[in-house]
């Protein structure tokens, strides 16, 4: 993108997860903005200091960014104090925001407070509002004083907002139908040098003589445990034939009642790709009794570019109407099992054990549908929807 444009606006994105946190909107982030411009744009979100999260302190970014002191323990009387702190965060944003010259304010979806904070911020001002849904707002939050701001602030945010993000086509047809609003999908990013040049051929009888290795990376959520367990069964109860690697950010309890031949290990952002290259099956599962049904109809996970980037076959285990099912059927790239049947996965993973011809299908199929996930190409198509905003609400020389 041209910085000299003079059509180039100067962003506010206001978020709850930046880099150096690991979780999914905050990679899906630090690969956008590592295209912008930075002359142009700067960051307000928290502080990540005793933070329950992941952090990855070679992560952090070098950014124009505030950091708003918050107290990062997930406790009730926490979730109702982070409420009150919503005055002081919208000072907060407009401070910053005028000092920067702000003329768009970018919301991400979180679980309330910096969220609603953006929205308010920017009607104070009098400035354009994007807002980019990394989640379900409303149908997500599980607290009562979540759902109770969620259900109070969403239609207001939505009719305020210039202009709607998206992170797939499910999530476009639900706020069309829900508001009546249009949107634009944005594909997760993923970096376009992490994407092989070519399929690297796993052949038959390379593995023939051992386990075949099942690798899953990311957080281990409520809306994936019942299906993890049902493939750490599996592989706990045939070592000769499978293996398990469990590659997440952070230790979790379930370590201790794992069999030997699953192994459960914390990695960095870049031992993780390297895991994910090193895979013969990539193991993407979500639970048929799901907490969220929502948001899994709807939701499409960060992970999916670096699976696919990956060019390793990938196995969906999980219910018929999750998007990733629906994005699989579209892009060939996974084979899926939607039964929550042990059976049925165990022989799917023989399926894909014996057959190096259906391996390979995939894996291509898979680095193909990568290409639409190219974060130069991802980041250039959102800041061409901030330039379309700021020309059309006249919002030159603002401040």
């Amino acid at each position: 993108m041209d910085i000299n444009c003079i059509y180039n606006p100067k962003v506010l994105i206001v978020t709850r997860h930046f880099p150096p946190i690991l979780n999914g909107p905050s990679i899906v982030l630090s690969k956008l903005v590592s295209h912008w411009p930075k002359v142009f744009f700067s960051i307000f979100t928290r502080d990540y200091h005793k933070s329950y999260e992941s952090i990855d302190y070679d992560y952090e970014l070098d950014i124009p960014t505030v950091r708003f002191r918050w107290n990062n323990s997930e406790t009730r009387i926490n979730r109702i104090n982070d409420f009150a702190k919503i005055r002081r965060l919208v000072k907060g944003i407009c401070v910053e925001a005028i000092l920067r010259k702000s003329q768009i304010i970018l919301g991400i979806t979180d679980d309330g407070p910096f969220f609603i904070s953006a929205y308010l911020a920017a009607k104070k001002l009098d400035i354009p509002l994007v807002i980019y849904m990394l989640d379900l707002y409303e149908e997500g939050r599980r607290s009562r004083i979540q759902k109770f701001f969620a259900k109070r602030y969403e239609p207001r945010i939505f009719a305020y907002a210039s202009a709607v993000l998206v992170m797939s086509e499910r999530m476009q047809d639900h706020y069309q139908q829900k508001y009546g609003v249009g949107s634009t999908v944005v594909p997760h990013p993923i970096d376009t040098g992490t994407i092989i040049n070519t399929v690297s051929v796993i052949k038959q009888k390379e593995i023939k003589n051992r386990p075949l290795q099942v690798v899953f990376t990311g957080h281990i959520t409520a809306a994936q445990y019942g299906s993890i367990m049902d493939l750490v069964r599996i592989v706990g109860d045939n070592p000769s034939e499978f293996s398990l690697k469990l590659c997440v950010p952070m230790k979790e309890a379930l370590k201790g009642i794992l069999p030997s031949n699953v192994e459960m290990i914390s990695l960095g952002r870049k031992d993780v790709l390297k895991a994910q290259r090193d895979a013969d099956i990539l193991f993407l599962p979500y639970s048929f009794d799901n907490p969220y049904p929502d948001i899994i109809r709807t939701a499409s996970p960060s992970k999916l570019p670096e699976y696919l980037a990956a060019g390793r076959p990938i196995l969906y285990y999980g219910p018929e109407y999750s998007y990733v099912k629906w994005y699989f059927d579209k892009t060939k790239a996974a084979l899926c099992v939607t039964r929550p049947e042990r059976n049925d996965l165990l022989k799917a993973l023989r399926y894909l054990r014996d057959g190096d011809g259906i391996r390979n299908e995939i894996a291509r199929n898979a680095v193909e549908a990568a290409k639409v996930h190219k974060s130069e190409t991802v980041a250039n198509s959102v800041w061409q929807t901030f330039i379309k905003v700021f020309d059309a609400n006249g919002q030159f020389g603002r401040f």
